[in-house]
């Protein structure tokens, strides 16, 4: 596993507990922080210093578990999973949970400064693939003409029973 792998792996991990710090091909563990820095090395060898931060957002729920709303690093932000937990679409139906959702991500693009044209990825988890046709209405309202790459999963369940929707996502800090 080389460097990027590994660092993609930890930043999509859903429980990241440790900044990661890496020298080299090791990885070494150390108290959370908002802000670290990983020091990799370019193809020329010289090394680069870029800052690794964890984010949460004042306008979301804060999180109960052992991860943070977004992680930024190298001009990518990646989006731990959204859903409709504690919005009054919770016990909505697919569509009415998939628009709470998107909401949810487009107040953090708004608050980066950026829109969904710097939507990169999205990886979407569905209870049941019974309401996607309704789904793709809502997707296809917030990217309009800017479609990402995606991958649309079917679950068994979600962490509350009620939920149909989770939503992760990377995006582009920049150019939008």
């Amino acid at each position: 596993m080389n460097r990027l792998q590994f660092l993609s792996y930890a930043i999509s991990s859903a429980a990241m507990v440790s900044v990661i710090h890496l020298t080299g091909f090791t990885a070494k563990s150390q108290p959370i922080s908002n802000r670290s820095v990983a020091q990799t090395k370019t193809a020329q060898g010289i090394r680069k210093d870029m800052q690794i931060e964890r984010k949460n957002y004042p306008h979301l729920d804060t999180p109960v578990g052992p991860y943070v709303h977004a992680v930024s690093y190298d001009g990518l932000l990646f989006l731990s999973g959204l859903t409709a937990f504690n919005t009054p679409a919770q016990t909505g139906d697919l569509a009415t949970q998939a628009e709470a959702v998107f909401e949810q991500i487009g107040s953090i693009l708004e608050a980066e400064r950026i829109s969904f044209k710097n939507l990169l990825k999205v990886t979407i988890f569905v209870t049941a693939f019974g309401e996607v046709d309704k789904l793709r209405d809502v997707l296809f309202s917030h990217y309009q003409n800017n479609l990402p790459a995606s991958s649309l999963i079917q679950v068994k369940s979600l962490f509350a029973p009620e939920l149909k929707i989770e939503v992760e996502a990377i995006v582009a800090l920049a150019g939008s």
